[in-house]
């Protein structure tokens, strides 16, 4: 949900090396490499993605110790997504699936969340909050345009109103 990676290929095979402080314009930004459907690409994180990424980074003792710019720095070859255990899951969606049952978050007479539900998430704040254009937003989730107007093409002016009337000038 804060960087729209897929999460099968993508966030499965996401190790800790695969992701870097770059800075841009004075501001630091993580930045995230992933192989995937579509190949290599390096999709910019929200920022609050690092206060997940550091719990994550707790629950592994390996590295639970170090700080994260310091684990960011070290680039350490181990798997982000990883069990309490220390295992890895075959099936981040069946994780997912206790996960939302457990916390009573997918409810009866509903339509259950799924993992794929994230990347949606993603999409829909990028265009409606964040009024990222469908271009920049393919180059991010390594889609293609015509997929992001197939599924996110519900979205009217109406919905985008504040980006398209732009700033208010003088009467």
């Amino acid at each position: 949900a804060n960087t729209g990676i897929r999460h099968g290929t993508e966030a499965m095979g996401l190790k800790w090396k695969d992701i870097a402080w770059i800075t841009t314009d004075g501001e630091r930004y993580l930045r995230i490499t992933v192989n995937g459907k579509t190949g290599r690409r390096e999709p910019i994180a929200r920022h609050n993605t690092q206060d997940y990424l550091e719990r994550l980074q707790l629950r592994n003792p390996a590295i639970s110790k170090l700080s994260f710019d310091a684990l960011i720095k070290k680039r350490v070859d181990d798997y982000v997504f990883k069990l309490r255990d220390g295992t890895r899951t075959e099936n981040l969606g069946a994780t997912f699936r206790h996960l939302m049952r457990d916390s009573k978050l997918n409810r009866k007479g509903e339509k259950n969340k799924t993992l794929y539900s994230l990347r949606h998430t993603y999409a829909h704040f990028a265009i409606l909050e964040d009024g990222i254009d469908i271009y920049k937003l393919s180059k991010q989730m390594g889609t293609s345009i015509k997929m992001i107007e197939q599924y996110y093409g519900h979205v009217t002016p109406a919905h985008v109103a504040k980006q398209l009337a732009g700033k208010r000038m003088g009467r």
